[in-house]
């Protein structure tokens, strides 16, 4: 038995993943820490001291090598426990009523994972023939995540959510300075961006949530245009409605932005989250909530 597998032998029996860290981290191979680093925080996350034991040894000898893709259902487990911990972390403090959207917390969910997180506004705009406004870092190295104070809300929470995501999902990027602000109404072609617009997506619009508060204002766990909801929506005749929202993305649209429905009066879904209503809508369509 080698003294790592010793190692995580010590640590199972201890039911704490961090056990004997320092042996570990004196054992390290060169160019190992910041892979181990992300993988320990995925080990916490599920409270398993062996989860991804098999991709922690697919690293070889080049720890700092891209990992294997992540699967989507494998990313939203992943939030769903960052999620709960926020949630038990915040009921040991507050130990009253709270509102579950409360929690999703880009900050508290950085620090629960060793990182801090800031905003910023002296990042500046920069000059390559043209100017563009940077958008935030990530430094694994000084464990930081640094977004710009300047952008809109719903691009900030997404922008941040988005970071989070490469310190949990890609031990391999040391840094990354981003200089387009996301707010989620498209996802990026790049796959570990997608993964990262992914974790966003599922941190700020966890499917639970999202559904319950489109039932608590539409009234159904689906909607379908029809004489009823049209005029519930809009207050106009059906055609109407129809030929306004002819595709299912406008509908979506005005789902995700909607403040009023038979006659009651809500923050849309898109407030409500603290997102953009492109990517509220785009929510609402992967959750089949809505059709034509």
């Amino acid at each position: 038995m080698t003294n790592r597998d010793e190692l995580h032998r010590r640590r199972f029996a201890l039911r704490n993943p961090y056990a004997f860290i320092e042996q570990l981290e004196g054992a390290q191979e060169p160019g190992q820490e910041l892979a181990d680093s992300a993988l320990r925080v995925r080990r916490y996350l599920y409270q398993n001291p062996y989860a991804y034991l098999e991709e922690l040894e697919a690293f070889g000898n080049d720890r700092r090598a891209s990992p294997r893709a992540n699967s989507f259902e494998e990313i939203e487990k992943l939030v769903i426990r960052l999620q709960q911990r926020l949630w038990n972390n915040r009921v040991r403090v507050s130990g009253g009523e709270i509102d579950p959207i409360e929690v999703l917390d880009v900050a508290a969910a950085a620090s629960l994972i060793g990182f801090d997180f800031a905003l910023t506004d002296d990042f500046g705009a920069y000059s390559d023939g043209f100017k563009y406004m940077v958008a935030g870092i990530i430094d694994r190295s000084k464990k930081l995540i640094r977004v710009s104070g300047e952008m809109s809300g719903e691009k900030r929470r997404f922008t941040a959510a988005h970071e989070l995501g490469h310190a949990i999902l890609h031990p391999h990027l040391e840094a990354l300075h981003r200089d387009k602000p996301l707010d989620g109404s498209f996802f990026q072609r790049d796959r570990l961006e997608l993964e990262a617009d992914k974790f966003a997506t599922y941190f700020l619009m966890p499917s639970k949530l999202v559904r319950r508060a489109f039932k608590t204002r539409f009234k159904a766990e689906h909607f379908s245009l029809n004489e009823a909801t049209s005029f519930a929506l809009d207050r106009e005749p059906w055609i109407a409605v129809a030929n306004r929202y002819d595709t299912l993305r406008k509908l979506s649209r005005r789902i995700a932005s909607a403040t009023h429905f038979n006659g009651e009066q809500r923050y849309s879904l898109a407030e409500y989250f603290g997102v953009s209503i492109g990517a509220m809508a785009i929510r609402i369509e992967e959750l089949g909530l809505i059709s034509r």
